[in-house]
């Protein structure tokens, strides 16, 4: 994974390589199994108001890293989940890793994602690590994205009822130039937090990514977070500049470490003015 040269930031630390991220999560898991049923299966749903003073109001549901790898209890629990956070919102934000290597069938994703709201998103880390490994082409990807509903922004600024939302890329796999060029937007969807290093000009960031931690000590305190921000963005609202920043803790989990310690899943709603 090639990864774009950063702005010089005192808080921030040097990028994090696949490799390393995932043998910091095997060794943490290792660590916490015995705890590592206290709260895997626990999902929340946020409510969080955001002024940006937009001159109307708009509700926007976050869904993200969900890892889909087979259907079962819980997926059918978080599709009731999710059609319920559709129904009460005007737009519907994929912020990527709903699929990885992991995955057998693709068409899992419009089995949870089809919902009866308009829905943009973005794509991960894992959809474009899938497809350099060969096991889901990109192409394939963006198919079944389109099949559930989901517009995927690839660089792009769209108008959604007056309110302009730009979509980017894998942060590691673009040209950083591109995120400068979308110029100002209401909103940002990026799968990473780390796109904050760019300044990019956005009232509002939102982003997925982290999982929160995954592994967390009581009270979500989380041990590591795949971020050159450290544990920093690892959930949660953030004022970082000029712009608001909310980080999703995601639905899903790592197939390398496919467990949650003390770190709930979750669905969000942002409710802007």
């Amino acid at each position: 994974m090639n990864t774009p040269h950063l702005p010089t930031d005192p808080t921030a630390r040097p990028p994090i390589t696949r490799r390393a991220f995932l043998k910091s999560l095997m060794l943490v898991g290792l660590s916490t199994l015995p705890i590592s049923t206290h709260d895997t299966l626990s999902l929340e749903v946020n409510h969080v108001k955001i002024r940006l003073n937009l001159g109307r109001r708009l509700r926007i549901g976050i869904v993200t890293d969900a890892h889909l790898h087979t259907w079962g209890p819980w997926e059918s629990r978080l599709k009731s989940l999710l059609d319920s956070v559709a129904k009460s919102v005007d737009l519907m934000v994929v912020l990527g890793d709903m699929y990885d290597s992991a995955t057998p069938d693709l068409d899992l994703l419009p089995k949870l994602l089809s919902l009866k709201v308009p829905s943009m998103g973005v794509l991960g880390n894992h959809e474009i690590w899938a497809d350099k490994q060969g096991f889901h082409s990109l192409s394939h990807g963006l198919e079944v994205y389109e099949e559930a509903g989901v517009t995927v922004l690839r660089n792009e600024v769209v108008s959604f009822k007056g309110v302009k939302v730009g979509g980017v890329g894998w942060l590691y796999s673009i040209d950083p130039k591109l995120i400068d060029e979308l110029g100002e937007v209401d909103v940002l969807l990026s799968h990473t937090p780390d796109i904050v290093a760019f300044s990019p000009r956005a009232k509002l960031i939102l982003s997925g990514h982290t999982h929160g931690g995954q592994i967390c000590l009581p009270f979500e305190v989380p041990l590591f977070v795949p971020s050159r921000f450290g544990t920093k963005y690892s959930k949660g609202l953030h004022r970082v500049g000029p712009s608001h920043l909310y980080v999703s803790k995601g639905v899903g989990e790592s197939y390398v470490l496919p467990m949650r310690t003390f770190c709930r899943r979750e669905l969000t709603v942002i409710e802007l003015s």
